[in-house]
């Protein structure tokens, strides 16, 4: 009988000769060895096929290689081959730290959940900052706890500005599967955030963890922080918020979301913007206005819906406020009434493993 491994980790890459192996390494030398790990190269042109030939031998490593597609038709490509009863994604760039896939099996042995969230770290080549589930509400998730219903979970993922790294999440591959979840090809940016939203949506039961193991590496120059600008990165999050209006239901928590990401963005991107997508823009500010959210947010939401740019300098203000603020609270001053609500509401929902 062919064993079928616990986990499936699915790592693309392209052209990251100079660091992959720091990842494979990671993966490699975990205490809990009941694993696959799938590499898809995805037309590296740098040599990195030949040294991966060379230097690795582990029965339990697939490598894969396919013409140049993106890191979304690699991950693709990766959910289709994996064998595993949960598959998990890493990025080429970045490492985890010992102990997290037997942490994994530990906690959804005992959950048994669609999906498992974690935080994990930053590191931006000189320091490493800690990145927590919600950076709205940093004590979440101080326990561990089951989230009954993925619908739920998605609406404190868009009320606490929820983390969105595709990596650092583990699926059931059956779950993944049976709702046909994949990441789309033409969203070039931000394509994680609409995978995962999509996953929550589709749960029955989302998992999360206290414990941080992975190590998000921003030193270098990754496909989803680089080959973009600011209007283009604009372009790929409003097809994202597209893809979701779909989810009817939920539409003011989404566009609140997508605000929080946008933000940054339509700054930088303002000058270029067409009067189409600046319509856009205020369309998604105008859906975000029916949902809960702080005094101040609200307050950008409104001048946004008469004035783009009013609410641009408004959101500036605030938000160099805030790098302040954490010196004084870790509690967002935007959110704070939120969270105090949703405790509340989640304090009966929320289960502890």
């Amino acid at each position: 009988m062919i064993h079928l491994p616990f986990l499936s980790i699915i790592l693309p890459t392209h052209n990251r000769k100079y660091c992959i192996s720091r990842v494979i390494d990671s993966v490699l030398s975990q205490n809990f060895k009941d694993f696959e790990l799938i590499v898809i190269d995805d037309g590296s042109t740098d040599g990195t096929k030949e040294m991966l030939e060379e230097k690795y031998h582990d029965e339990r490593m697939l490598v894969i290689y396919k013409e140049n597609g993106g890191v979304s038709s690699a991950r693709n490509l990766g959910i289709s081959l994996a064998r595993g009863k949960y598959l998990t994604f890493v990025d080429s760039d970045d490492y985890l730290l010992d102990g997290f896939f037997e942490d994994i099996y530990q906690t959804l042995e005992q959950c048994q959940s669609d999906v498992l969230v974690y935080g994990g770290y930053v590191f931006d080549g000189k320091k490493t900052i800690e990145v927590p589930l919600f950076f709205a509400d940093r004590s979440y998730g101080d326990d561990k706890e089951i989230v009954e219903n993925g619908e739920s979970f998605l609406i404190d993922f868009c009320l606490l500005s929820g983390n969105s790294w595709g990596c650092a999440k583990v699926f059931k591959t059956h779950f993944i599967r049976t709702n046909s979840l994949l990441f789309d090809c033409s969203i070039l940016y931000g394509e994680d955030m609409v995978f995962n939203l999509e996953a929550y949506l589709a749960s029955s039961c989302v998992a999360t963890s206290c414990r941080k193991y992975y190590v998000y590496d921003t030193s270098g120059k990754s496909a989803s922080r680089g080959g973009l600008d600011s209007s283009e990165k604009l372009k790929h999050l409003l097809l994202g918020y597209e893809k979701l209006q779909k989810y009817k239901k939920y539409q003011p928590y989404l566009a609140l979301n997508f605000v929080r990401h946008m933000r940054h963005w339509i700054f930088l991107g303002f000058l270029k913007m067409d009067k189409i997508t600046k319509s856009e823009i205020q369309s998604l500010y105008l859906q975000a206005s029916t949902c809960s959210c702080g005094t101040f947010e609200k307050i950008e939401i409104r001048l946004a819906r008469r004035n783009l740019m009013c609410a641009l300098l408004f959101s500036s203000c605030y938000n160099l406020a805030y790098i302040l603020y954490p010196k004084l609270s870790c509690i967002h001053p935007l959110t704070s009434p939120i969270i105090k609500a949703i405790k509340k509401r989640t304090g009966k929902k929320h289960s502890k493993i």
